[in-house]
């Protein structure tokens, strides 16, 4: 290790720490063999704020193992493009970013959470988060696959992986204001909680095209959060206050979901104490497929062990148009949620400003199919019949002209 780039030997290596250096920031190698180290792999120790406040920085093509923590981002327009932060004692990915996007990254086995990196207009786009919370914090502890609280407006996470995140959900977000969008994402294993966050009528937090297996979605008092047009694999929609405190869930949708092989697909929380409501919550146009099925919607404490019958259900203003029946997936076992040939679930879900594109971008603005994926598409319109090409006009007959004379 040296003191500046001039004075390195074979094997140093030199980081410029200080500020005022035109270098500050670059990180300068000498390899033991003499060659050259651009394009080499190389592993690095970091300090947990390596791009702490940094603006309009690009971090990319390197990976993070065994750290205390991975790396801290703070700044604004930051993007952060294929990392794997990986094994690390606590958290992958770590920072209050605006305006920021983290891609095609790898956050596993962290030991609580995979990215709790979060800040308003922040993006995460086709990541992978595995395994994380290998220390079994209890969900009392901000663990899981991704954990974001607080200072998060219009907040996007879409096509992502959440999988096998040990007792926390695969995705949390933790008392968020309103505006964000959830969508496009696998949840595998591990599931999605909305606690506590506040949508509105003009910014609901938005959650579509999803596909979850083997777990569901939690929304924990919170309104106005719209969940459309989602795949759930034994998993459902749980609509419940935080805890004994009944807090309010109002003015939610679920709208266009496929729930399979579940037999409690959704609940509801049912006349909480006051001055807690649950009112205005809207199910229906869902397709729903389980051995079995129950409905929660009653009062007291949560009970999974008590339910409602689908007819009550119905009765009670839920799921009028919906339909029970085998969604027909082309190979659910394999993960393969699309839709054969002749499946109910094919164009009969609710035209919506909510869901325009299903989960691989295909247009639902003229007919939607129930579920994340969409087979149906618009007819093409039939071409009126070509018009005849113009004729020649055909010269009236020639007219006899007789000659008058004027008298004198």
């Amino acid at each position: 290790f040296r003191t500046n780039q001039d004075n390195m030997i074979a094997g140093d290596f030199y980081y410029e720490s200080d500020t005022g250096s035109s270098n500050y920031g670059n990180l300068y190698v000498a390899l033991p063999n003499g060659s050259e180290p651009n394009g080499q792999p190389i592993e690095v120790g970091l300090n947990q704020n390596l791009f702490h406040w940094q603006h309009y920085v690009t971090i990319s093509n390197f990976s993070i193992r065994y750290s205390n923590y991975g790396p801290t981002v703070d700044g604004d327009s930051n993007i952060i493009d294929t990392i794997d932060s990986s094994y690390n004692g606590m958290t992958g990915l770590t920072g209050l970013c605006s305006n920021c996007i983290v891609r095609n990254s790898i956050m596993s086995h962290n030991g609580d959470n995979g990215a709790t990196l979060s800040g308003p207009h922040t993006l995460y786009e086709n990541n992978t988060f595995e395994a994380n919370n290998y220390r079994l914090y209890t969900s009392n502890w901000a663990c899981g696959g991704m954990k974001i609280i607080l200072n998060n407006q219009d907040m996007i996470v879409r096509g992502n992986t959440f999988k096998d995140t040990i007792a926390c959900p695969g995705l949390w977000f933790d008392n968020v204001p309103s505006g964000f969008t959830i969508e496009n994402n696998k949840f595998i294993n591990n599931g999605l909680m909305i606690e506590i966050s506040s949508g509105s009528a003009d910014q609901p937090i938005i959650v579509r095209n999803n596909i979850f297996k083997n777990n569901g979605i939690y929304v924990s008092a919170s309104n106005y959060v719209y969940m459309f047009n989602n795949t759930l694999d034994n998993g459902g929609i749980l609509l419940y206050g935080l805890g004994g405190n009944r807090l309010s869930v109002s003015n939610n949708r679920i709208i266009n979901n496929i729930f399979y092989n579940q037999w409690l697909p959704i609940y509801i929380a049912y006349n909480p104490p006051a001055p807690y409501k649950s009112e205005n919550n809207i199910s229906d146009y869902n397709l729903l497929f389980g051995p079995s099925m129950i409905f929660g919607n009653v009062g007291g404490d949560l009970d999974w062990n008590n339910g409602i019958s689908y007819t009550e259900w119905k009765s009670r203003g839920f799921d009028a148009h919906s339909i029970v029946g085998d969604p027909l997936f082309a190979n659910a076992g394999a993960g393969d949620y699309s839709l054969r040939s002749g499946s109910p679930a094919i164009g009969t879900g609710l035209v919506n400003n909510y869901a325009t594109n299903d989960i691989r971008r295909t247009s639902r603005t003229e007919v939607n199919d129930i579920g994340a994926y969409q087979v149906s598409v618009a007819a093409t319109p039939t071409p009126p019949p070509a018009n005849p090409p113009p004729t020649t006009p055909t010269a009236p007959p020639a007219q006899s002209q007789t000659t008058s004379e004027t008298p004198n």
